[in-house]
């Protein structure tokens, strides 16, 4: 009777390493508390100051496509790019809906 072995159709290519992992959530963690220790009291937040947050936080997803593009190469850096503009637009997307909703309940 011949065993059947489940191979994998192509392997896995993954860039994640120990030391990515790592600095990923060492970043994470000092981006915590660093929101946290500028908006630790409360106050009427501006819109400059919303803008400048917005684009801070903008720029931190580009900037490390940029990262990956130059450690990985192009298809790793469009990959990722393609991953989070999809999640932005569908953000967005469910914003409206809640709109909708709170609007049809008030």
């Amino acid at each position: 009777m011949p065993v059947h072995v489940a191979v994998p159709a192509s392997p896995v290519e993954s860039v994640g390493s120990t030391g990515l992992w790592l600095t990923s959530i060492a970043v994470l963690v000092v981006l915590l508390v660093a929101d946290f220790v500028v908006t630790r009291r409360p106050h009427e937040v501006s819109m400059r100051e919303a803008a400048g947050w917005s684009v801070f936080y903008l720029a931190l997803p580009v900037v490390f496509g940029a990262w990956l593009w130059h450690a990985f190469g192009t298809d790793r850096a469009l990959e990722f790019m393609t991953g989070f503009l999809v999640e932005k637009s569908l953000s967005v997307d469910n914003l409206f809906v809640f709109m909708l909703l709170l609007a049809a309940f008030a």
